[in-house]
């Protein structure tokens, strides 16, 4: 049981001003934690009427033998596995579904599956103001301890507000059957963590936004373990890039060596779960989602709305979520490599002017029916004359500091792919089978799907993001 983790996730006199609260009971990840299941519900539950949410694939997983052991118990259980198609949208549809399901009366609920699932079962919960418990059956997401949750809404990928899990149960043999795919995914969502600590410093630095270092540090240092874990499970991943991926941590033990010729061996498992878990801590002790994710998420999230429509393959969010790190690793290098006098010159005479009417008809042909919304985002955040002149100025005067921030905190391309090999985790757009078009579409458009200042808003507000995304695509291609 990670007490001491809830006990981290409590601070009252943490440096960032804010006071850290987080009201969650048990979080237990290790082999048999299903065994607790009963115990867990007799503390969460103030009846006995629960209800099960799973698919049929999670079902099989873990929700099958806790139906048994709970109808061993005086547990007056309902049980929804949401089936169709696959993947499953976290749609009005299916949730929906899930409250048709859920018995009046109904006291506590059971999300038993990964990313989908946890999400419709925290909003659920957080409307029906009932507590529920996470029970993980993948590795692959950072949402288990998190207070939000991730919707489609009338087509648009949408955070909304959800409840904070009463208790998080990660049993590691059942997390380590999970398909190799998942786990790999789990380690994508993870590694965009270095892309999301320096999107957060950028905007405290530009904009004076609100930051918790503690909270970055948590998370940061999750990532390390899981680096190391990987590490000593695939020996190919011992390279530069760990250590640079990881850095402002505190050393830890590495796991045992792989008997195949998977890089996850159980302690790698657990500690990407770990870490998952702390990510979604970290976005519940400061109301924001700020440590756990940055432009590569949004660019996730793009790709992901594209799936929906059926204009992009479907992935695994952390798939995407490597991808988008792999994305913007490059720019940000290439962005910083060149000094400020270049990019003084490049604002002057930008090889890709960008204009209002020509964005404009990028946003409505590549949203569609959701771009009205979107242009509205856009254009609210068009720099007036003393905020151009403020951004050109503070990048003058901070450019070669920010440059050691970038050398120090972000992996180079050419070290995250050697940690994205060993975890085998995809992060090739062309083997994802999306085209250059609809990547650099994903650069430029999807900073308006949420609204937090990143790299690529600063090079909005400069008129150099379609060229550096230009630049990008081609560097990756």
């Amino acid at each position: 049981m990670l007490t001491n983790l809830t006990e981290k996730a409590n601070r009252t006199n943490c440096a960032c001003g804010r006071a850290h609260a987080v009201d969650m009971g048990d979080i237990i990840i290790r082999p048999n934690a299903l065994d607790d299941i009963g115990r867990i519900v007799q503390q969460v539950s103030p009846g006995r009427r629960v209800a099960m949410v799973c698919d049929t694939n999670t079902y099989r997983a873990a929700g099958e033998r806790l139906e048994l052991m709970l109808k061993g118990t005086q547990v007056d259980l309902t049980t929804c596995v949401i089936r169709g198609e696959e993947p499953i949208v976290p749609d009005e549809k299916t949730l929906g579904t899930v409250l048709l399901a859920i018995e009046p009366g109904t006291q506590c609920l059971i999300a038993v599956g990964s990313g989908t699932i946890n999400d419709i079962v925290r909003h659920v919960a957080y409307k029906m103001s009932i507590p529920f418990i996470a029970v993980g059956t993948a590795p692959s997401m950072d949402g288990y301890a998190s207070s939000i949750s991730s919707l489609v809404v009338d087509g648009v990928k949408t955070t909304v507000q959800g409840k904070l899990p009463a208790a998080i149960v990660g049993d590691t043999e059942v997390l380590s059957k999970a398909p190799e795919h998942m786990k790999a995914a789990g380690f994508g969502d993870l590694i965009g963590k270095v892309i999301a600590r320096m999107d957060w410093r950028l905007a405290h630095m530009v904009n004076g936004e609100y930051i918790c270092e503690y909270t970055i540090g948590l998370v940061q240092d999750a990532l390390r373990r899981c680096i190391d874990a990987l590490q000593s499970s695939s020996p190919d991943a011992s390279s530069s890039g760990g250590a640079q991926a990881s850095r402002s941590g505190s050393q830890c033990e590495s796991g045992s060596q792989c008997t195949s010729d998977s890089p996850y061996s159980d302690e790698t498992v657990s500690a990407i779960m770990e870490g998952l878990v702390v990510s979604g801590l970290a976005i519940a002790m400061v109301g924001i989602s700020r440590a756990a994710s940055g432009a590569e998420h949004h660019i996730s999230h793009f790709l992901e709305m594209k799936a929906l429509t059926g204009e992009a393959p479907a992935h695994l969010h952390g798939e995407k979520v490597s991808l988008g790190t792999y994305i913007m690793s490059t720019m940000y290098h290439k962005v910083f490599s060149h000094d400020f006098a270049e990019i003084e010159r490049l604002m002057a005479a930008p090889p890709r002017p960008q204009s209002p009417e020509r964005r404009v008809a990028r946003l409505t042909e590549v949203y569609g029916r959701t771009a009205p919304a979107m242009i509205q985002r856009w254009r609210s955040n068009l720099p007036g004359e003393a905020r151009a002149k403020y951004i050109k100025e503070y990048l003058s005067a901070n450019w070669e500091r920010l440059q050691q921030m970038v050398l120090h905190d972000i992996p180079k391309p050419a070290e995250l792919t050697s940690l994205l090999d060993a975890a085998k985790s995809p992060y090739r757009f062309q083997n994802m089978g999306y085209s250059r078009d609809l990547v650099e579409d994903a650069i430029v458009c999807s900073k308006e799907i949420s609204q937090k200042y990143s790299l690529l808003y600063i090079l909005d507000e400069i008129g150099l993001l379609e060229h550096f995304a230009h630049e990008t695509v081609e560097d990756l291609a």
